[in-house]
């Protein structure tokens, strides 16, 4: 199908990011807002705020994209925010490089704190509307320590539909789909599969630090069979090994009658993130199957104490792991204080609510406590070896061992 010109201008113009959606600690010493425009359909208006400090001084670094004539960092004033206020700019207002003055331009903005530190932190959206019909789209700036790389990012509930006669209640939709990097290299892999998970093609690529890269119609880029789509899924893939950098991946949908889009950011389950592993596993195996001898109760009449960190509201479920499961019992503490129905006396495992977010610390995220000790009605020999697994909805972080063979056993 020949989409409609205003359709591939918004295209050239239109995206969002993220290897997670933002969350509400969304404030950063570097925020990365991974696309504005300045084209002669769209103009995006970027909204700082300074929560804290006396005067807040940002670089503003803006990268071309790779699919205009001459990506790259282009030249852009500093930006000052007072305490407390926001200050909003352009592109074409904040950025004076002559290659900026004439023709269409998005690409990737970076805000940085400019002090030596770089420790000031700060909040940051970009609006991007239509130069006539005002019709527009926010993207929230992501801290970027944010982004990440693992496996399967996926961006979904994207469509191809084609339509011969286009109206109001019957338009025509395209995605399209975007890959970005950050201050390293990455190599990367988009996937588009259809509702049923079956493969319709792929992409992949490499690009060179702070770059993006658009594919208009991801259907047609991956070689999808003619036809529409609903419902279906892209896949981004670093394909660095064995250490993968940063990867910015995600998807627009847009309406080629009105012209409005939405976003789709790539979602990970942890980003790779160790101190938020949805299954975190203490002294086992890779698959959290078996124990590997690092963990063991001593002395039958004492206890080992771990702590991790817990991000409640959640579900969390832990089980002990190794041959003498049965000769083990388990606990858990939230803020020194024993949870109910969450382990005890010849409980090997246990499945709890972790309570509502004001119930815990007046409100912090805060350390829990695993006590693990020697089933009365075990075997007794000792030492007795095991691991610990932990599946949660939010996460949880590594386990630490902070006592063994000194807290006398009391449960």
């Amino acid at each position: 199908m020949r989409f409609p010109a205003a359709s591939l201008l918004l295209g050239l113009a239109l995206a969002s990011a993220g290897a997670q959606a933002v969350t509400t600690a969304g404030r950063s010493s570097v925020v990365v807002i991974p696309v504005v425009a300045k084209t002669a359909t769209f103009t995006s208006e970027v909204f700082v705020h300074n929560p804290l400090y006396a005067s807040l001084t940002l670089n503003v670094l803006y990268y071309e994209t790779n699919d205009l004539a001459a990506p790259g960092l282009k030249s852009c004033n500093q930006l000052t925010v007072p305490i407390g206020q926001t200050r909003s700019f352009t592109i074409a207002d904040q950025c004076p490089d002559p290659a900026l003055a004439t023709g269409s331009h998005f690409g990737m903005l970076v805000l940085e704190d400019a002090s030596d530190d770089k420790v000031n932190v700060f909040s940051a959206y970009v609006r991007t509307e239509s130069n006539s019909a005002r019709q527009g789209f926010s993207i929230e700036g992501f801290p970027a320590g944010g982004f990440a790389a693992p496996l399967h990012h996926t961006s979904v509930g994207l469509k191809r539909v084609t339509v011969a006669q286009q109206t109001p209640e019957s338009p025509s939709y395209q995605t399209n789909c975007f890959v970005g990097s950050l201050g390293e290299a990455v190599d990367y892999n988009i996937a588009v599969v259809n509702s049923s998970g079956a493969t319709l093609g792929s992409v992949a690529g490499s690009l060179g630090p702070w770059q993006l890269k658009r594919y208009l119609d991801i259907f047609t880029e991956v070689g999808a069979p003619a036809g529409d789509y609903t419902n279906a899924t892209a896949f981004f893939s670093a394909t660095n090994t064995p250490a993968k950098p940063a990867l910015v991946g995600f998807c627009t949908v847009q309406n080629n009658v009105y012209f409005g889009a939405d976003f789709r950011i790539a979602k990970s389950t942890s980003a790779e993130n160790n101190g938020a592993n949805r299954k975190q596993c203490s002294a086992t195996n890779a698959a959290c199957s078996s124990y590997d001898g690092t963990l063991a109760i001593p002395d039958e009449t004492k206890k080992d104490v771990l702590t991790f960190m817990v991000h409640h509201p959640d579900y969390l479920k832990c089980q002990l792991i190794g041959d003498r499961v049965n000769d083990l019992e388990m606990r858990v503490f939230r803020a020194g204080e024993a949870v109910a129905h969450a382990g005890g006396s010849g409980e090997p495992s246990f499945s709890v609510f972790t309570g509502h977010r004001s119930e815990v610390n007046n409100g912090q995220q805060s350390l829990w406590t695993l006590e693990v000790s020697f089933r009365e009605t075990g075997n007794s020999i000792t030492p007795i070896p095991y691991g610990v697994r932990c599946d949660s909805g939010n996460g949880t972080s590594p386990m630490q061992r902070i006592s063994t063979d000194v807290l006398a056993d009391d449960f």
